[in-house]
């Protein structure tokens, strides 16, 4: 209800505050609770730069990987802003398979931050299927560091140009979320 409007109820006016939306980003919460975010909106972002998700085909009795843009719909590239990925406070972007689209923030971070570390758990933990011990021995496994990665990369994508940057990234996040994963499943035992 709008207090402008005649209908306002000045007799029961904590009714009437019940009524009235939060404000963008803030949730109705509970009283002595800390509101909860709500989720950004996503909008979808077609470029042609975006890196591919990994693929593979067949080729005579050979099964290779490879990587292609493959979109048959004619369209225009979408320029993407780097603050829209930074600081993303309206719109979370997303490619046309709702993968987040993340850039390299430092030597050590990815923007946007949440759904690049949710990306790298959900790989790690949906493709640990060997022994290891610790990352060192997933880079010596190539096979195993490829599962890893390209699990990475079907969750989230980036601009090409980025790819030398978001891989360091990706090995020094996954280095320490591994060695804390390993850490906790001892702790347990």
């Amino acid at each position: 209800m709008n207090p402008d409007e005649e209908n306002f109820d000045d007799d029961n006016v904590d009714d009437d505050i019940d009524d009235i939306p939060p404000a963008p980003g803030v949730g109705r919460g509970g009283r002595g609770r800390a509101p909860r975010r709500r989720a950004l909106p996503r909008r979808v972002v077609r470029n042609r730069w975006l890196e591919g998700m990994p693929k593979s085909r067949t080729v005579d009795g050979v099964e290779e990987e490879y990587d292609s843009y493959d979109d048959d719909d004619d369209h225009e590239d979408e320029e993407i802003a780097d603050i829209a990925l930074l600081a993303p406070q309206n719109e979370l972007l997303i490619d046309r398979h709702g993968r987040p689209i993340i850039m390299p923030y430092t030597a050590t971070d990815l923007q946007p931050q949440n759904p690049a570390n949710k990306a790298i758990n959900n790989a790690l933990k949906s493709k640990f299927q060997a022994p290891y011990l610790n990352w060192t021995e997933v880079r010596a496994d190539e096979r195993g560091y490829q599962q890893f990665w390209n699990g990475f990369r079907s969750q989230v994508t980036w601009l090409n140009h980025h790819t030398a940057a978001i891989e360091r990234i990706f090995n020094k996040k996954a280095t320490k979320r591994l060695s804390t994963l390993l850490f906790e499943a001892r702790k347990k035992i």
